[in-house]
């Protein structure tokens, strides 16, 4: 059970650290949309 969990950790790391130039354009692109949609959602509650 504990070396199934740290084997599973070390994926886990490695997959996360494969994936963060992936994730960065996409967080890039998103960002504005986000944004966007922020203000839409504070403009209709009249905040």
């Amino acid at each position: 059970m504990d070396l199934n969990i740290k084997y599973g950790a070390i994926v886990n790391m490695a997959d996360y650290s494969a994936m963060w130039p992936v994730f960065i354009p996409l967080i890039v692109g998103l960002a504005p949309g986000l944004v966007y949609w922020f203000a839409i959602t504070a403009r209709r509650t009249g905040k």
